[in-house]
């Protein structure tokens, strides 16, 4: 059978392959209404030493995501705090929850608040969905996890590992690997692994729909259908 057949399987294909593609355009991305670069290795560094929820699949608070929209806005600064502001400010009118501020404790200023919060809540749900989505897409060429075997040691940082295999393979400075798109990273070491004829497993997001018709097909089959 055509794999390219199995429902959806063709469209996710297109999908992993045109986010591939995009980021070597060196083009913002459009996330929830708010203008965002491609994740480099130096944001996905501060992201994790803040333990950011994004990256650990928890649910961020309100500010929380004002510190990722900031952090990989086009205008980010370290020093600017005008543009820090304007994001939060953006935010805070956006999906912040409101504050009550009624003159009369009435049951239809009560009613209103209510209703207000409950629109924010949607709207904060929906910039969670679509930042989850990009960080799901910065990550769909990692390496697959391997089984846990319990605690093992680490010797260097991610940020090590990578610095030192794009020095070795492409002689690249710390500071290039450290302002390249994760989105890039993870393709160079997969077309290394593939170029070395590795025994690692490369993997793609399409194969879950794979794998789940499968599982389909297969259960049906038990069942006698």
């Amino acid at each position: 059978m055509d794999v390219l057949k199995i429902p959806g399987y063709a469209e996710a294909v297109a999908r992993e392959q045109l986010v591939r593609d995009a980021v070597f355009l060196g083009l913002t991305e459009s996330v929830a209404g708010f203008e965002l670069v491609p994740m480099t290795l130096r944001q996905l560094t501060a992201l994790r030493l803040a333990h950011h929820p994004l990256l650990r699949g928890a649910t961020p608070s309100p500010q929380d995501l004002v510190n990722f929209l900031w952090l990989l806005s086009p205008g980010y600064s370290i020093s600017s705090d005008s543009g820090r502001r304007r994001i939060e400010k953006r935010c805070r009118k956006g999906f912040f929850p409101p504050r009550y501020l009624a003159l009369w404790n009435t049951a239809k200023a009560r009613r209103r608040h209510a209703e207000k919060a409950a629109l924010r809540m949607e709207k904060a749900a929906k910039v969670i969905a679509a930042l989850r989505c990009y960080v799901d897409e910065t990550f769909q060429d990692s390496p697959p996890a391997s089984a846990s075997k319990g605690f093992v040691e680490d010797y260097f940082s991610d940020a090590a590992f990578f610095c030192a295999f794009t020095g070795r393979n492409y002689g690249w400075s710390m500071e290039e690997t450290m302002s390249c798109p994760i989105k890039i990273l993870f393709q160079c070491l997969n077309e290394a692994k593939r170029n070395a004829n590795s025994r690692v497993p490369l993997c793609n997001p399409s194969d879950r729909v794979k794998s789940a018709w499968m599982r389909d097909i297969n259960t049906r089959r038990t069942r006698g259908h």
